[in-house]
């Protein structure tokens, strides 16, 4: 199997355990982790610094407060898998 291949399953999987109002959505994001707005790359366990790192970068312009959009996130994003 290509890698291409692989990488469409990943995704696939992810879209079905997901829904459409996470922001992580349609996006191979699990390992490393990758912020779903800029593709910056997490460094450590997880989500390690999200907080931090959305509301110094994304929270102005996307106007949604930091827990709000957090609080979107599917069960399936936040696991530390």
């Amino acid at each position: 199997m290509s890698e291409e291949q692989k990488m469409f399953f990943i995704l696939e999987e992810v879209k079905i355990m997901c829904n459409e109002n996470c922001p992580c959505w349609g996006k191979n994001i699990t390992h490393p982790r990758i912020c779903p707005i800029c593709d910056y790359i997490f460094k450590g366990n997880g989500w390690d610094g999200i907080d931090a790192h959305y509301k110094a970068r994304h929270e102005k312009e996307t106007g949604e407060l930091y827990k709000d959009w957090w609080a979107r996130i599917c069960s399936d994003h936040k696991a530390k898998r």
